[in-house]
């Protein structure tokens, strides 16, 4: 699956070089001037000044303080919200805040739900990990929830087989997960073991 990343030094015009440049005043100026920038769309890199701010919680709270947009997407194929992109990056505080200001936690991407989102780079995982899970399900997502319900059946468990993430295996067991669920009949387990990851297979 495609892994997402904040590319700002592909950015060198408006808001997005400031955010570059981590000139928070700045921001906070040119917002008063040309409101509408808060919600700037660029085609490459970072998409919104929102997704943006991810681990960047003082950018966060002063783009939503402004009236950001919470529901505004990446782009017209990947459907990626601030809200994944939190996942994405394991930010918990910004995923807080998001929801704070009335994100849907259960709509999906093109990497699937939060749940998804939170395993696809293992890179990222952090030791909130756990607490943004239970968040997620909390929120009323489905441990077992596909991908693109109706047309796969690649759950959170078969990404975390895919990746290699025992300790995210093991939450998702302990709270549910089915390892029965076959994904053009290849269950976690087996996800697990063509990708060398045997210890996790062990598990499965």
């Amino acid at each position: 699956m495609n892994k997402v990343v904040i590319d700002l030094e592909k950015v060198d015009t408006g808001i997005f070089t400031l955010i570059k440049d981590d000139n928070l005043s700045a921001i906070e100026s040119l917002l008063e001037t040309s409101p509408e920038a808060v919600n700037e769309w660029q085609m490459s890199g970072c998409a919104t000044p929102l997704h943006a701010a991810v681990n960047n919680p003082d950018l966060a709270k002063l783009l939503l303080s402004k009236s950001a947009d919470i529901d505004l997407i990446n782009n017209d194929h990947d459907f990626i919200k601030p809200i994944h992109q939190a996942a994405i990056f394991c930010d918990l505080d910004f995923a807080k805040l998001l929801i704070d200001h009335g994100a849907d936690t259960k709509e999906h991407c093109c990497h699937g739900t939060l749940l998804h989102c939170l395993l696809l780079n293992k890179e990222h995982l952090n030791e909130n990990f756990q607490k943004f899970a239970e968040l997620i399900l909390s929120s009323g997502v489905k441990i077992n929830e596909f991908v693109n319900p109706g047309h796969d059946q690649w759950t959170a468990l078969h990404q975390a087989a895919n990746e290699g993430l025992m300790g995210a295996a093991m939450f998702l067991l302990e709270n549910g997960a089915d390892t029965t669920i076959a994904q053009d009949g290849l269950t976690a387990k087996l996800i697990a073991e063509v990708n060398g990851h045997n210890e996790l297979a062990e598990i499965l």
